[in-house]
């Protein structure tokens, strides 16, 4: 199953590394991320969180609607996964920059964890489900486009994780 996993991350990133960037295209962020959100909603641990989304109408990103997908799906999830019961989904953009913010009000993470995250061969808590790959997918996703990423402490108390990227424009 270790195998299965590792061979099926890189992969993936494999297609991430092929693909070319989509400056002067855009992805409508929110669009993305409303689908994200409603499906892990359906799930049983979704379904018992309360979800605030604040993402702009009509924001767009530079980046590639699968690859969007795989980062939001990736933060969602991990949020879902640690909230007591509260994840928070914002945007906002300045400077050409969008800025996608996910917050939970779990455990959070000290400094030392937090410079651990997405580090290869590095999963910070065994006891919880998951392959513990999918932050390292979301810094090649950022790496690979141009952006940024920042971890830190939520107002909620738990983690917070806040990707910017290149904004992109819808084409017509």
């Amino acid at each position: 199953a270790e195998m299965a996993e590792t061979i099926d991350h890189q992969l993936g990133l494999s297609r991430l590394r092929r693909r070319s960037p989509q400056a002067g295209s855009g992805t409508e962020i929110g669009v993305v991320a409303d689908k994200v959100i409603n499906t892990v909603r359906k799930t049983i641990r979704g379904a018992e969180l309360d979800w605030i989304i604040d993402l702009m109408p009509g924001l767009t990103v530079a980046l590639d609607r699968s690859d969007l997908s795989e980062l939001v799906g990736a933060l969602v999830e991990n949020a879902a996964k640690w909230a007591a019961g509260v994840v928070r989904v914002s945007s906002l953009v300045a400077a050409g920059q969008v800025t996608l913010s996910v917050e939970d009000d779990g455990p959070g993470m000290d400094q030392a964890q937090i410079d651990q995250l997405g580090t290869r061969g590095i999963r910070l808590d065994e006891q919880r489900s998951g392959s513990g790959i999918g932050i390292s997918i979301v810094r090649e996703i950022v790496s690979l486009n141009a952006g940024r990423l920042e971890f830190g402490r939520s107002a909620l108390g738990g983690l917070l994780v806040r990707v910017g990227l290149p904004a992109g424009h819808t084409l017509h």
